[in-house]
């Protein structure tokens, strides 16, 4: 069995958002077209691929969105997720769970699964992750891993949550039913500090924290440690784009 992660752009909570919620605010390289596209130029980028290795922009250009879009990942698959635009606030790859959407997965003793990993809020750098299990799993715990990205506040500026969570193709806790879960946090979704980047996870881990980029400096490059994240339930808060990974 392979991963497959696949996105899609939700049009209509963007524009519910826009009424509640400021954007954030416009930087003097969106002035113009050609400053924009220089910005563009000059931000880290993922490499090409190469055989076991798959490499992910997150926010290019700016943008709320990941390239490249869906893509296969098998057991001994690294991931790597190169944070390109800091213009955009810093970002995070976290794992997390269908029991507590966009919130870091713990330890649990009950199912003896490890905590996950976590790359810590983080501009201009580099975070990768190795696919361990592709397969699915027996008990209690859920079987499928799944991405889902979350948009929440820091402070006055937005920053996307990447989060990774273990979900079931088919039953109770699908992708479907881990949406309406999100949903139904609403404004009630929990605050949670950013803390620093964690290495491990749970079928799919991290074994190092975030890495510079060539053209990262050492004050952007490292997780912050002391904000708070408050967590954006999805399809209802500050949610622009979601993406899956789930088992083809």
């Amino acid at each position: 069995m392979v991963f497959t992660i696949a996105t899609s752009f939700l049009a209509f909570v963007s524009v519910a958002l826009a009424q509640a919620y400021p954007g954030p605010a416009p930087s003097a390289s969106s002035s113009s077209g050609s400053s924009s596209s220089s910005a563009a130029a000059s931000a880290p980028s993922a490499v090409a691929n190469t055989t076991g290795h798959i490499n992910v922009n997150v926010s290019p250009g700016g943008q709320f969105a990941y390239e490249p879009s869906n893509f296969n990942a098998t057991n001994g698959t690294l991931v790597t997720f190169f944070f390109t635009d800091s213009a955009t606030g810093p970002h995070s790859v976290t794992q997390s769970s269908f029991a507590n959407p966009c919130t870091y997965l713990t330890a649990n003793t009950t199912d003896n699964t490890p905590a996950g990993f976590d790359s810590g809020l983080v501009s201009n750098v580099q975070y990768t992750i190795n696919i361990t299990n592709d397969q699915e799993l027996s008990g209690s715990t859920a079987n499928n891993l799944r991405i889902v990205v979350c948009k929440a506040w820091l402070v006055a500026s937005t920053f996307a949550k990447l989060t990774v969570y273990i979900a079931p193709a088919s039953g109770s806790n699908t992708f479907a039913a881990f949406q309406s879960a999100a949903k139904a946090l609403g404004s009630s979704a929990p605050a949670q500090n950013s803390g620093s980047a964690v290495t491990g996870g749970f079928n799919a881990v991290a074994t190092a924290t975030p890495a510079n980029t060539a053209s990262s400096s050492a004050s952007s490059s490292s997780p912050t440690s002391s904000s708070v994240k408050n967590i954006a339930s999805m399809g209802v808060v500050l949610l622009s784009v979601v993406a899956v990974l789930v088992l083809a």
